[in-house]
């Protein structure tokens, strides 16, 4: 029953498209990183055209009711290391990192119980929850504060059907009901009030940026890794070992998923050749996809890893893209192999950047596997290719590239004669 970020932003997004949904979620999932619109159809794929994607990055910049009127992410105008024409980036606002990750704070002092009224159900009381570790002081989180939370991420009308789902559950003592009078005149005129008990609140408020130790019922507020984090990174700069040790600690078994992305970001930002191997066994074997993907991002700045041909073949198809991407700017020919086969990947994304990250080394072996890729059918793939044909330049490719400037997508054909002409100069 908790309430995933597809939810959340179904929620804000409500009747809207499924390509804005899936760019919001992006966004929300990358929350401290700038996108550009390339950046975004690169990670989603050829699902959408991508006028479409761009279209959709405008709507997302502009003020939406949901938001009080905020935009879901803030943009700026910047120029790619200083040089080409100037391109826009986004990245998730802080009214939409409030409605989307925003949680409840606990209380020493016992709040008072919250009343709601159910259609069907009748009146129903929130006990406050405890939480704290038993060895430590009680302390309370507000039933009124979680309700109000709940229904800020999945709307009032899914709020009170899970409220009825827990009410229902009393096998699982989640809820107790008692008899009582509206007045102490005869009559009939009985009600029944269900009480919902901690566990219920509990199950009520379960999300997935919060973790539950159900031994010390204590929940954690996912903003804290952001604090706990950087102040082990802060420590590290001033050259203190136990603050660099507690990071890794942090990266290789921390609970929290965002602690462990931060962690990651963190170690890479020292630059630390220390950090090499627990960022490469991140990259490899975190649980959370995000994990993995900053890891690769970081462990790329220290240069070519062997653990990168491993990491091309990752589940999630967004970290195979990134480290085909990572390849491509070390430049190293050692990548060229699992890069070749890399371009049969399932994923187009994938094949795109590691046809140009073929194409950045130079490898003059690809040229046979990147021609065929101009008959595509997707016009990513086919421009793709002629790009790394034209930073190889090799002229077996002069008479498939000819073909290409007739190609009926504009970017493919301007990108075809752009290469053609680039080996023709050679």
């Amino acid at each position: 029953m908790a309430s995933s970020l597809e939810e959340r932003i179904e929620y804000l997004f409500a009747n809207r498209g499924s390509c804005l949904k899936e760019m919001a979620c992006i966004f929300a999932e990358r929350r401290e990183e700038w996108l550009t619109q390339e950046d975004i159809i690169n990670l989603i794929g050829q699902k959408y055209h991508n006028s479409t994607i761009c279209s959709n990055f405008k709507k997302l910049s502009l003020p939406i009711k949901e938001l009080d009127n905020h935009s879901y992410i803030n943009t700026e105008v910047f120029k790619n290391n200083g040089r080409g024409r100037p391109a826009i980036r986004g990245r998730l606002s802080e009214a939409a990192s409030k409605k989307i990750f925003t949680l409840v704070t606990p209380v020493k002092e016992r709040p008072s119980s919250y009343f709601v009224e159910l259609n069907k159900i009748g009146r129903v009381e929130i006990l406050p929850m405890p939480v704290g570790k038993p060895t430590g002081p009680t302390m309370w989180l507000s039933p009124e504060d979680v309700m109000t939370l709940r229904k800020q991420k999945i709307g009032d009308k899914r709020a009170d059907r899970l409220l009825q789902d827990i009410v229902n559950n009393k096998d699982e003592h989640f809820a107790e009901d008692f008899i009582g009078f509206k007045n102490r005149r005869p009559g009939p005129i009985p009600f029944i009030l269900h009480r919902i008990v901690p566990e219920g609140l509990r199950k009520f408020g379960s999300d997935e940026n919060r973790k539950t130790l159900i031994a010390g019922m204590n929940l954690v507020d996912s903003r804290q890794d952001d604090v706990r984090v950087n102040a082990l990174e802060e420590r590290a700069k001033k050259g203190e070992q136990t603050a660099f040790d507690d990071l890794i600690q942090v990266l290789s078994s921390d609970a929290s998923k965002y602690a462990r992305q931060d962690s990651a970001h963190s170690l890479g930002s020292l630059h630390d050749m220390r950090a090499v191997e627990p960022l490469a066994k991140a990259m490899l074997n975190d649980e959370y996809s995000g994990v993995r993907l900053v890891a690769a991002i970081r462990l790329g700045e220290f240069g070519y890893s062997q653990e990168f041909t491993m990491a091309l073949k990752d589940s999630d198809s967004h970290v195979r893209q990134e480290v085909a991407t990572i390849l491509a700017k070390i430049g190293d020919v050692r990548a060229v192999e699992p890069l070749r086969e890399a371009l049969k990947d399932p994923d187009i994304g994938v094949q795109c950047a590691a046809a140009i990250a073929l194409g950045e080394i130079g490898d003059i072996e690809a040229v046979d596997l990147l021609i065929p890729m101009l008959d595509c059918e997707n016009e990513s793939a086919r421009c793709a290719a002629v790009i790394a044909l034209g930073n190889i330049g090799d002229i077996r490719s002069i008479q498939a590239l000819s073909k290409a400037c007739q190609d009926p997508i504009d970017s493919v054909r301007d990108a075809a004669k752009k290469s053609f002409e680039k080996i023709k100069r050679r």
